[in-house]
């Protein structure tokens, strides 16, 4: 008989996860809700963050290897939106190459996160592996900032061409 799959995301951090780990992971699941960014399940593994209808962000999780991936989506900011320490963290979660190998074409490609240049970045290229607390704190502040674009009508990457703010 298949394992019922959980739908609820603390559940399931909750089974896998524990400890300091855990205790993290739900207060970052606490943060979004109360700031109207709610993770709703998009697959077995996968839950969007989504603000107003727009996808935001992605929490993956591996059950096989007790593993979470955040991946918080980037926009076109001003360079100056984040401090240097936390624009150093997410410099070292860039990703090796486009997150789909080839390009998604539904953004524009990004040539500079947050003042660095790349050669292979999009909006979906800056990801975190079983992050720590002060990562999920820069999670959050990249989060708010692609909530904020989209709520004053300025996003660039990702949006759906059809999507009316």
């Amino acid at each position: 008989m298949k394992e019922k799959l959980k739908l609820r995301i603390e559940d399931t951090i909750s089974d896998l996860f524990d400890g300091e780990m855990k205790e993290n992971l739900l207060s970052f699941i606490v943060y979004l809700r109360e700031n109207k960014m709610n993770p709703s399940r998009s697959s077995a593994v996968s839950y969007k963050i989504s603000c107003k209808g727009v996808v935001v962000g992605y929490i993956r999780i591996n059950k096989e290897n007790n593993t979470v991936q955040i991946s918080p989506f980037l926009d076109v900011y001003d360079d100056n939106s984040l401090s240097n320490e936390v624009k150093e963290i997410v410099w070292s979660n860039k990703g090796n190459g486009l997150p789909c190998g080839e390009g998604c074409h539904k953004c524009n490609r990004l040539n500079t996160i947050f003042g660095k240049v790349y050669d292979d970045a999009c909006y979906q290229s800056v990801y975190f592996i079983n992050p720590t607390l002060s990562e999920l704190e820069c999670i959050q502040k990249l989060l708010v900032l692609r909530r904020d674009v989209i709520r004053n009508g300025n996003a660039k990457c990702g949006i759906p061409i059809n999507y009316k703010m």
